[in-house]
């Protein structure tokens, strides 16, 4: 199957939003105070690399996932074993993403056990992907406007109430603060390098390099 560009980053946009809007803010405010709107611009420079390393494996070895590829660039075996841990970092991601989801979710049926609400959410992510490639971009294409524009509308909501002024004083601990407040953003944008999966199924592979670029900014 093969999916459009705009379907590839409306299935990874999610992936750093859904979390990023959880946990993002406090932490970011907890270390870089009133310059908290730095940190996802350095955190941004790891997405952009993580697309640009992400491009540059699939030109060289087109068609492979990362898993792939590590076999090719560095032997059977030690390239067996970075696809391990790979994958043992994306199931802890997913892990602790459902952990979120079951949590929000039983806030409203409360008297539902976290086990069962986590199971149903893994089964229909399991039955998406048993669909195929095309599946999962229809998918994220059709649930993309129900994150977004309630996002967009919450943004103008509050606008009467923001106070620029409390940005200033602008860089009064210093540059270090924000980079400090970066780092586990960075964790958050690398994700899209979950693109590596997606790119021998994206239908125009320019294309979907300036979107997500976009999408990143």
């Amino acid at each position: 199957g093969k999916i459009s560009p705009m379907q590839a980053a409306m299935v990874l946009y999610p992936v750093i939003m859904s979390t990023a809007m959880v946990m993002g803010p406090s932490i970011m405010a907890k270390r870089a105070l009133q310059d908290m709107w730095l940190t996802p611009v350095w955190a941004s420079i790891a997405g952009l690399l993580a697309v640009w390393l992400a491009f540059q494996l699939h030109s060289r070895y087109p068609n492979m996932s990362v898993i792939e590829q590590s076999v090719q660039i560095v032997g059977t075996v030690p390239g067996k074993i970075i696809g391990l841990f790979y994958v043992y970092i994306l199931l802890q991601i997913n892990g602790f993403t459902v952990r979120e989801y079951a949590e929000f979710i039983a806030f409203f049926l409360q008297e539902t056990p976290l086990t069962v609400v986590s199971a149903v959410f893994v089964m229909v992510c399991a039955f998406a992907a048993y669909g195929g490639i095309e599946v999962i971009g229809r998918a994220g294409q059709f649930f993309f406007p129900f994150m977004v524009v309630p996002f967009l509308v919450m943004i103008l909501l509050v606008m009467k109430d923001m106070e620029p002024q409390n940005i200033l004083p602008f860089m009064e601990n210093g540059l270090l603060p924000t980079l400090r407040a970066a780092v586990l953003p960075q964790g958050w944008f690398s994700e899209v390098f979950l693109l590596s999966f997606f790119l021998p199924s994206v239908s125009s592979e320019q294309k979907a390099k300036r979107v997500l670029i976009l999408r990143l900014c």
